[in-house]
């Protein structure tokens, strides 16, 4: 009994939804220009190229492929993804605060917080960008001199008594 309430309710929704059980293609189930073939049990979709799903109501775009809110587009080839200003990349996965690179001397940027990054320096550089490069990093005072940066290019050797010079690498006792 309860088979054939469920039958008499597919049949009562078949119809209602236009289907024609004689010929469940009539009205073409297939979407975006796909195949409709009766089968035994209803019907087949052959879809076009770049669609898939039981009535092709799927393209290539419908897994969502673009990351951080970009549009996908079907292709002939594919897809595209229109990426938002900060975005680039075949999936606009790369943030554009990064690239160009604007960190120099082979440091690595990194994207903090929304519209900002930071570089992560070399040894030897800083700054915002590690432009700058700390020429007291390699120490080129002599005799225990203390370095010390001035300016943003430039150092000065604040020597031990007795020595003098851009390095304090000159001995004063020993002056004949």
């Amino acid at each position: 009994m309860e088979s054939v309430m469920i039958i008499a309710m597919l049949v009562c929704y078949a119809y209602a939804m236009d289907y024609d059980p004689k010929d469940p293609c009539r009205t073409n189930p297939c979407k975006y220009g796909g195949y409709c073939s009766p089968t035994e049990y209803g019907y087949k979709c052959k879809c076009k190229d770049g669609y898939h799903g039981e009535n092709c109501e799927k393209d290539r775009c419908h897994s969502q492929p673009c990351k951080h809110g970009g549009t996908c587009t079907v292709t002939d080839d594919g897809y595209s993804c229109f990426c938002k200003v900060d975005y680039w990349g075949k999936h606009c996965e790369y943030d554009n605060q990064c690239y160009p690179n604007p960190c120099k001397n082979g440091a690595k940027c990194e994207r903090v917080g929304i519209n900002d990054y930071k570089c992560t320096c070399e040894i030897g550089y800083y700054g915002r960008h590690c432009d700058d490069d700390n020429k007291c990093y390699i120490n080129p005072c002599k005799n225990g001199a203390k370095c010390e940066r001035v300016g943003k290019d430039d150092y000065k050797c604040t020597c031990e008594k007795g020595y003098y010079g851009r390095h304090c690498d000159d001995d004063r006792r020993y002056t004949p």
